[in-house]
């Protein structure tokens, strides 16, 4: 009996004995968790806000003529068409000639006004010639007064017809030079002759060899562009592409609103052989603005603070920037790339680990 109990002693000691190191170890282990958490809470919970240029602004758009002008054909009936439908033309290079009837007929009245006007002036030399013999043949004491008179009055007539016919001849050569015209290429271009579906005559405009990609931009993303800006310009149907820049901007909106009612403003971008008239494209702008969260911003004793990572550690950083809805678009301070503390608080000091 005695060895029993000593027995159910011994055995109750070693429970209590195990027992003891499993609560020991219980301990241990809530302190160590309550430790580790206290540590991670000190040092990991911070997160990373890589810095980076706000996202590019993309519309689409087509591909057009920076210049198409209808092309006024010169009074009178078509003598000779130079170029055809498609010809690529150079400035200054004759399209068509034309002869103009009514300006044949002025010609001719012009040289019968002529042919009067040189018989005036025959008549009026005999005149003069007529005088001249009367002046010689006259005797001694004879008056020469009325003589004299009439024939500086002939002189004076014949003189003013001299000018009259030098003006007729001029006229008669500007008519020369309007009785047949040239239609000339205003600038560099390809031709396009095409019929009025009312009058069935020819219908002749040019459209510049020069091109550009034309689309529009919204109120909202005004702001986004300003002639000059870089902006890539790519195909979509063969991919081809184009690093170019704004050439125009319009400040005046376009009468086309956008389905939503927003206002929209042209713009286009100049794009060279790569591309072709009709194509459709996409224009994209890389933007050049630097937009923070407001909770990556801190303001301390009367500055603007971020906290950069550098090796996983934080370091207080100031910087200088100006609030816009709710963001803080950046003026100084960082480069894209650099990485900040995206949740930072007072708790944060330089040196602090970050994730």
């Amino acid at each position: 009996m005695k060895e029993e109990t000593a027995s159910e002693k011994k055995n109750l000691i070693i429970a209590l004995i195990i027992t003891a190191i499993l609560a020991a170890a219980l301990c241990l282990a809530i302190v160590f968790r309550m430790y580790a958490g206290v540590s991670s809470k000190d040092e990991h919970h911070y997160q990373q806000y890589v810095v980076k240029y706000v996202p590019a602004l993309v519309e689409s758009g087509k591909v057009a003529a920076n210049r198409t002008q209808t092309l006024q054909k010169p009074a009178g009936t078509v003598k000779k068409i130079h170029v055809q439908n498609g010809d690529e033309v150079k400035k200054g290079e004759v399209l068509l000639t034309t002869r103009n009837k009514e300006i044949t007929s002025k010609i001719t009245t012009a040289k019968q006004e002529i042919l009067k006007t040189q018989r005036d002036l025959a008549v009026q030399k005999q005149s003069i010639a007529n005088s001249k013999t009367k002046l010689a043949k006259m005797h001694k004491g004879e008056s020469e007064d009325d003589l004299n008179l009439e024939l500086a009055r002939d002189q004076n007539t014949y003189r003013d017809t001299e000018v009259d016919l030098q003006n007729q001849h001029d006229q008669l050569n500007q008519l020369y030079n309007q009785q047949e015209e040239e239609l000339k290429a205003p600038f560099p271009g390809v031709i396009s002759i095409t019929n009025d579906d009312e009058t069935g005559q020819a219908q002749y405009s040019l459209s510049s060899s020069e091109m550009e990609a034309q689309s529009s931009v919204s109120e909202y993303d005004y702001d986004k562009l300003h002639s000059g800006a870089e902006a890539t310009v790519k195909a979509l149907a063969n991919g081809k592409k184009q690093t170019t820049t704004v050439k125009f901007l319009a400040k005046i909106p376009a009468k086309a609103m956008s389905k939503k009612n927003f206002s929209m403003y042209d713009f286009t971008v100049p794009v060279d052989h790569r591309f072709m008239v009709g194509q459709s494209v996409q224009i994209v702008i890389p933007q050049k603005q630097i937009k923070l969260p407001s909770q990556t911003i801190l303001n301390e004793k009367g500055q603007t603070i971020v906290y950069l990572v550098i090796h996983g550690k934080a370091k207080r950083h100031a910087v200088k920037v100006e609030k816009q809805n709710g963001f803080y678009f950046l003026k100084s301070g960082l480069q894209p790339g650099q990485h900040i503390v995206a949740n930072p608080d007072k708790r944060l000091k330089d040196g602090a680990k970050v994730n």
